[in-house]
């Protein structure tokens, strides 16, 4: 797996900003003292995982991405019929992730042709599980459920 200096963000599909940009998620406090994990950390933690969330508010919705150690990834999202007018019909895409030298968990998605997405994320150990956030300091996290498949 390569690191990356940086993603910027670009053009976002809306339904993937509220499953993963944390504006709609279940969002849990940082313990005190806790930072980051470090590069080899993450990479050691997402390398062929599957991280879940669900989007608060809804008991239906929930997103999944499922990250390879070859550095690709896949991402489902499932619409619930309590909070969108699409519901039931689920968006599958693909793309890249990454790791920078900083710990930042970076992924770039692709709907048929087009990105949709690119967005990072810090990732914390809150002693019962993991949590992310947009910054290195940040004081709330979205609730990432992490497994090994």
């Amino acid at each position: 797996m390569k690191n990356v200096s940086s993603h910027v963000a670009g053009g976002f599909f809306m339904t993937m900003l509220a499953a993963l940009a944390g504006c709609a998620s279940s969002s849990i406090s940082v313990p005190a003292g806790t930072s980051p994990l470090s590069h080899d950390e993450v990479v050691a933690l997402l390398s062929d995982a599957t991280i879940r969330r669900h989007v608060s508010d809804t008991a239906d919705t929930t997103g999944t991405l499922t990250t390879s150690e070859d550095g690709t990834v896949e991402y489902f999202y499932h619409p619930g019929k309590s909070r969108f007018a699409h519901a039931g019909t689920v968006v599958h895409e693909r793309g890249t992730w990454t790791v920078e030298p900083n710990g930042r968990f970076c992924v770039s998605l692709t709907r048929h042709t087009a990105t949709t997405s690119t967005w990072c994320r810090f990732i914390f150990h809150t002693g019962t599980g993991y949590g992310a956030g947009s910054k290195s300091d940040a004081t709330s996290l979205e609730k990432w459920d992490i497994s090994k498949d």
